[in-house]
């Protein structure tokens, strides 16, 4: 019969493993007639041999058997025809990947997507594995799917930092710089990484937002990374962004991240106390005029300090280390005094 031919005939060792073997009873199945229309069969004799894609599209459809080197003819037909295949070690790979990738992608963690689906650049691009099993074609619906939100992502970005937006400044920095991470994950995609800051109006102005931002973004890729070698790294990049820019609204974010990462870390219970003294004034603070030396009008008294607001003659400021502070405004140096009567009260 064909069947033990398909699976006992030497000859066709070559096909072990890229071929599953299925065998349809007609007799009293209901569903026979639904696969017989879906399937088109030529010719009534038996056997009826039948070669069916991974996504379902018929391959092969006939009636009778394939005597001598026929079979094996039929079969490496299909095969130019069916896609790349896997062994069972890629394929489970390739399916807890996507499986990963696309809860990320529903929990809007495009990063952590563009992560796990650089994993499948073993395999090929991403966008393009050549196979029709369903893993590959997720993936490559995954991968056409993070590109637009990037896309989307950045154009929003750039828009309202080119109208000189600045509530919410640094949000916008951190979304183009993990678009520019994303791009770099894909060879096809990374001469495209480039051009997000280029041209871009006023970007000397969100200067220290980039490097706040690039650094929230390094212990991101890292927390992210399936291998656990880089994964370990992400304690400490977090914790080198606390440390550096704290009580500004990326050390707000690291701390935030790194909690859920290691609740236990050093750094968290070091900076508990300045944190949520703080924790109220990241809000007002984001998106104003970053950290800048302030000079006292008599005398060599700095300090520096990012503005949060002023009124009745008093600015108040918060310094790197987390302190707030309030300095009479006439006290202040001519400079800084000139720069206040350019900053609309917050108040």
């Amino acid at each position: 019969m064909l069947l033990d031919r398909l699976q006992n005939d030497r000859s066709l060792s070559a096909f072990a493993g890229q071929f599953v073997s299925l065998k349809i009873v007609t007799d009293n199945n209901v569903d026979w007639a639904k696969w017989s229309r879906k399937y088109p069969m030529k010719g009534n004799s038996i056997p009826q041999l039948y070669v069916v894609r991974a996504d379902g599209q018929q391959l092969y459809g006939g009636a009778g058997s394939l005597p001598g080197d026929a079979l094996p003819q039929m079969l490496l037909a299909a095969l130019s025809r069916a896609g790349r295949s896997f062994n069972p070690e890629q394929a489970r790979f390739l399916a807890k990947t996507v499986d990963a990738a696309d809860e990320a992608f529903d929990d809007q963690q495009y990063l952590t997507a563009g992560v796990l689906l650089a994993e499948l650049k073993t395999f090929g691009s991403p966008g393009d594995l050549k196979s029709h099993a369903e893993p590959a074609r997720r993936a490559e619906v995954l991968f056409s799917e993070l590109r637009s939100e990037i896309d989307q992502a950045v154009v929003k970005a750039r828009s309202a930092m080119t109208e000189g937006e600045a509530k919410n400044s640094f949000s916008h920095v951190l979304a183009i710089c993990e678009a520019e991470a994303v791009l770099r994950l894909f060879p096809s995609w990374k001469a495209d990484a480039a051009s997000l800051k280029r041209d871009l109006p006023g970007a000397e102005a969100y200067e220290a937002h980039f490097e706040q931002a690039e650094a929230l973004v390094k212990a991101r890729l890292a927390a992210a990374s399936p291998v656990s070698r880089i994964r370990n790294r992400a304690e400490s990049l977090y914790t080198a962004v606390i440390r550096k820019y704290q009580g500004s609204p990326v050390s707000t974010f690291a701390r935030e991240e790194l909690e859920r990462l290691n609740p236990e870390a050093q750094v968290l219970r070091m900076t508990s106390g300045v944190s949520s003294g703080v924790s109220k004034l990241v809000d007002k603070t984001d998106g104003l005029p970053g950290f800048r030396l302030w000079r006292a009008s008599v005398g060599n008294f700095t300090t520096r300090a990012k503005y949060v607001q002023h009124n009745d003659g008093r600015v108040q400021l918060l310094k790197e280390t987390g302190e707030l502070i309030v300095v009479e405004i006439n006290k202040l140096s001519d400079e800084d005094q000139k720069y206040l009567s350019t900053l609309e009260n917050t108040d």
